[in-house]
């Protein structure tokens, strides 16, 4: 969270910006996160989307949206659920299921973890709905290890007409993605390291404008960084 509305660049990071970035991307590369998270509610998840937008906010907990300087919404006052429903894309979560028999994700029952998980395995989306303001930033369970070696993707065709409960090969533990998609780089890096700070398991994936925003001197190789997207619960039961 920055010290005061004179230093915010919305579009440019700052040196100490930068230096947490390489910091949690070098140690990411090196297959180092935070421990994933257990039994991850919908609740939960829309508490994390408001701890993560706080990072765009100055000390009272005040967003100013760069395109309407007018605009003045204070995260801190609002619910997770408040939270959502303005800096999230509804499709999928509040309205607009476009025929989908799991229905809308904003029906479920908030605090059960249980169908959390079958909703996000089971469902037939694309990017919805883990749009937000600052990116996408998708939670993904991990997967178990006795379906490691399966062709499984955790994200359905629309076209697909198999009946199975995907649900039954992931595990309990969970990771967040972070991506920029079309959003702004610095936004979703600032809530990236925000997380990170207090010690969720947020991986940055998919950042196709970072190296610029970064710089030459706090890039980071992540050559032989582990593909998140692909690791069984064995890797975080070293």
């Amino acid at each position: 969270m920055r010290k005061a509305d004179k230093e915010w660049e919305p579009f440019v990071l700052s040196t100490n910006e930068r230096k947490d970035a390489h910091k949690w991307l070098l140690k990411q590369a090196k297959g180092i996160i935070p421990e994933p998270i257990q039994n991850l509610t919908l609740n939960r998840y829309f508490e994390i989307v408001q701890e993560a937008m706080l990072a765009l906010c100055d000390n009272n907990g005040v967003y100013r949206s760069w395109y309407e300087t007018s605009a003045q919404i204070n995260y801190k006052k609002m619910t997770p659920l408040e939270t959502a429903k303005i800096c999230m894309d509804g499709r999928s979560l509040f309205h607009s299921d476009y025929g989908d028999p799991c229905g809308l994700l904003g029906d479920i029952d908030p605090n059960n973890p249980k169908k959390f998980k079958w909703w996000v395995c089971n469902a037939k989306w694309g990017g919805h709905p883990w749009e937000t303001k600052f990116g996408n930033f998708d939670p993904y369970p991990i997967k178990k290890n006795e379906f490691k070696n399966m062709n499984i993707y955790l994200r359905q065709s629309p076209f697909d007409k198999e009946k199975i409960d995907r649900s039954q090969y992931y595990t309990d533990m969970w990771l967040l993605f972070f991506s920029t998609g079309h959003r702004c780089t610095p936004f979703a890096l600032r809530c990236f390291i925000h997380l990170q700070n207090i010690g969720l398991p947020v991986i940055w994936i998919y950042g196709e404008n970072e190296v610029k925003y970064l710089t030459k001197r706090y890039l980071v190789n992540s050559k032989n960084e582990p593909d998140w997207l692909t690791l069984d619960e064995t890797f975080f039961k070293k």
